[in-house]
């Protein structure tokens, strides 16, 4: 036959063309005939190629290690039985850059296809692939994997999201403490329902910056979450703060759950305010 002339050596350029004709039969007929190791190239090809039987000709006829490059054009191609395929034949490991690519694919079983065959550590930049993907199944298929702590860098990450669900799904999943300055972020977001959940789900001591951050959002709701919540005693500068911005009803929400005394320097600001009702309400305060 044509392959057995003159034994010649098939290059793995050869490989490629039968890889890229599509023919299974004339793909194998190559295949037999070579002893030329097939390289990550023709992997990347029959990858590109996209045929299912294609690929497990050339990964039967392969004692090619996959590598990690191989793996990330698989996820990317998008096609579960392709990608499992190659996982059954590979004993290669998977990396933290392939988690990333399946997370940012978009695609829940191709993402869990790789996380099953996985055996290395989730790494916190993963997790913030997931949270900045914004896909509540992706990011709840990567927690469910990891043992990797959630770090309060990635909670700034959540909250600068602003999605209410991942933020649940990591306090869930989280031991970690929401710190004062973290509060803070959260408050400057100006979301009330994840202000709510970190209130319900948090040890977190209410501390007077947050009450003051709260305060110059001038979102009354979100200072009235906060106020209910604190058990930090509203200070003199709290409630100077309230007077300078200049909104009745923060100021009224402030005074209801301040025992804090009123100092000369509130009065002056009132009077400088100009405005009456402000100063009526500060004096009623006093009684």
């Amino acid at each position: 036959s044509l392959l057995n002339y003159d034994n010649t050596k098939i290059q793995f350029y050869t490989v490629n063309k039968a890889i890229e004709k599509g023919n299974l039969d004339i793909l194998k007929a190559v295949l037999e005939h070579s002893t030329t190791n097939i390289i990550p190239y023709n992997i990347e090809r029959v990858i590109e190629k996209g045929n299912l039987d294609i690929l497990k000709a050339v990964l039967e006829h392969s004692t090619t290690n996959i590598i990690s490059y191989n793996l990330d054009k698989v996820i990317e191609k998008g096609n579960l039985d392709i990608l499992k395929a190659v996982l059954e034949h590979s004993t290669i490991k998977i990396e933290s850059n392939n988690v990333d690519t399946a997370i940012e694919k978009g695609n829940l079983d191709l993402l869990k296809a790789v996380l099953e065959h996985n055996t290395t550590k989730i790494e916190s930049y993963n997790i913030d692939r997931a949270i900045v993907k914004g896909n509540l199944d992706i990011f709840k298929a990567v927690l469910e994997h990891s043992t990797t702590k959630i770090e309060s860098y990635n909670f700034d990450k959540i909250i600068e999201k602003g999605n209410l669900d991942i933020f649940k799904a990591a306090l869930e999943h989280s031991t970690i403490k929401i710190e004062s300055y973290n509060f803070d972020k959260i408050i400057e977001k100006g979301n009330l329902d994840i202000v709510k959940a970190v209130l319900a789900h948090s040890t977190t001591k209410i501390e007077s910056y947050n009450i003051n951050k709260a305060i110059e959002k001038s979102n009354l709701d979100i200072l009235k979450a906060v106020l209910e919540h604190s058990t930090a005693k509203i200070e003199s500068y709290n409630i100077e703060r309230a007077i300078e911005k200049g909104n009745l009803d923060i100021l009224k929400a402030v005074l209801e759950h301040s025992t804090a005394k009123m100092y000369s320097y509130n009065f002056d600001t009132v009077i400088k305010t100009g405005n009456l009702e402000m100063l009526d309400m500060v004096l009623q305060h006093l009684d």
